[in-house]
């Protein structure tokens, strides 16, 4: 009876996982096999948790085919490359959309088929439904009006002329509500951002300011007419193209500060001086504009810490993807072999010291270590086990650290793994002195741990204060109390 159980509650999650799958085909004319096809799309299955360069497809015999998780309706946006153009695409929980990308003299000529085709095919080859295709629209319309209501009135003409051939086509039932209902949101928000553009471009200058007719006052007065109309903070807006969203908040932000629309600060201790305007945001959308710069353009332009956004938001959906984007910007260029570092509390990098080949163990022991007692983990990136292990370092390190012995990791990686060797400390965050051995020091390891087969990882040792090896084999991290008596008897503390 128990089996049934075990049995049908297995087939109820994997019909549960399957109902909430988002199928994307492709196939892309002269795309080279192991090409890379990105997605922004959430980092998990809200839809509201848009993260730029979030996942990605890999081309196989000129198409992909990738199954994304994820829930309700929402835009996710297949990112553009010499190969393909940027495609948007309104999704929803059990679509199966397939996309044809060819080239034609220079052009990209994109052709859908499978769930919604029709509404794709009328997005992606609108007129209106981009920014570069909107912005001339709205911008020559604004010198020819008189006063706010006409410049609301004529952008919105032009917005119900873009949405007709999709409300011909829900009234065909050639799209569903949810596509429907999820493009019309979306290009509320195209419209917002790109009249903030335009309303800025004319009143921020001079010389563009003349060649127009109204006022200032009535300028700002477009803004906080379409803010009343679309209100890029409510959250119904959560589920639309994710970058554009962010760039509209940001925006409306702006407007807050300069007075133009009313709004609160909320200064959580997150942005500088530049950045300052983006306190008007509520707290889960500073979240989600940090996230999104970062994503975009890395901790550094981001004026940010991965150390600092978890402190903001110690619960954040992003932490995971913002963690491997910290790590790879850590990373060195070149890394000399046989290199000797530290990772500390207070650099949050490995500081490289001295790239040297020791003969032994011992010797750098001996030359590193000078009357302290060193407990040296023996590692690789390709050990399964070792990073097991990884999970107990914590207590490890407490324990050394308030007994006084140092921690060494030594690397018998292959001497071309040292780049994923470093990638794997940062990862790991294993704080603590590091050495990139390589596999070169195995046959001086056998020699000195008198081993007459190989020597299998992961594997602990204990140096005393005078460079003396006292455990040939200690217990592992993962025993804990165990290992610590251990260390504490053969150190006579």
């Amino acid at each position: 009876m128990k089996k049934i159980f075990l049995i049908t509650g297995l087939l109820l999650s994997i019909l549960k996982i399957n109902s909430q799958t988002i199928v994307v085909e492709a196939t892309i004319a002269d795309a080279k096999d192991s090409t890379k096809i990105w997605f922004n799309k959430s980092v998990d299955t809200d839809f509201s948790n848009y993260f730029y360069n979030c996942e990605f497809a890999t081309i196989k015999k000129s198409s992909f085919k990738k199954t994304f998780i994820l829930n309700g309706s929402g835009v996710m946006m297949m990112n553009g490359s010499n190969l393909n153009p940027k495609i948007k695409l309104i999704a929803t929980t059990g679509d199966k959309i397939k996309i044809n990308v060819k080239r034609d003299q220079n052009v990209f000529v994109v052709k859908f088929e499978g769930s919604n085709t029709s509404g794709l095919n009328e997005l992606y080859n609108s007129p209106y439904l981009t920014r570069k295709k909107l912005t001339p629209f709205i911008g020559d319309l604004i010198p020819k009006t008189k006063n706010t209501e006409e410049v609301v009135t004529e952008i919105e003409n032009i917005k119900l002329k873009a949405l007709a051939p999709f409300s011909k086509l829900f009234e065909e039932k050639k799209i569903t509500a949810d596509f429907y209902n999820t493009l019309k949101l979306d290009v509320d928000l195209l419209f917002l951002e790109t009249t903030y553009d335009i309303v800025g471009y004319y009143a921020n200058n001079p010389e563009n300011f003349k060649k127009q007719q109204l006022s200032a006052e009535q300028l700002n007065n477009v803004i906080v007419a379409f803010d009343k109309k679309y209100n890029v903070f409510d959250e119904k807006y959560s589920i639309c193209e994710g970058v554009s969203r962010v760039s509209t908040i940001e925006k409306k932000c702006s407007n807050i500060k300069n007075k133009i629309l009313a709004g609160e600060k909320y200064d959580i201790g997150l942005w500088n001086a530049e950045q300052e305007q983006n306190n008007y945001a509520p707290v889960k959308y500073q979240e989600l504009i940090m996230s999104s710069t970062i994503a975009i353009a890395g901790f550094e332009e981001a004026k940010c810490t991965f150390e600092k956004f978890k402190e903001k938001f110690p619960k954040s959906v992003y932490l995971k993807k913002l963690k491997t984007i910290s790590d790879d910007e850590k990373l060195s260029a070149n890394i000399p072999l046989y290199s000797f570092g530290t990772y500390s509390n207070q650099s949050k990098k490995i500081i490289y010291t001295e790239s040297k080949q020791y003969q032994d163990l011992a010797q750098l022991i001996n030359e590193k270590f000078k009357g302290k007692p060193v407990f040296v983990d023996l590692w690789a990136s390709y050990c399964a086990p070792c990073k097991v292990e990884f999970r107990y370092s914590d207590g490890l390190r407490k324990f050394l650290n308030n007994n006084n012995v140092e921690v060494l990791y030594v690397s018998v990686d292959n001497e071309s793994q040292i780049q994923k060797w470093e990638k794997d400390i940062y990862g790991f965050e294993l704080k603590g002195n590091h050495y990139f051995a390589s596999n070169t020091i195995l046959s001086s390891l056998k020699k000195m741990l008198n081993e007459k087969n190989d020597i299998y990882i992961p594997r602990y040792l204990l140096f005393n204060a005078k460079g003396e090896l006292v455990l040939k084999n200690t217990k592992n991290p993962s025993e804990g109390e165990n290992l610590y008596s251990e260390i504490r008897k053969s150190l006579n503390f």
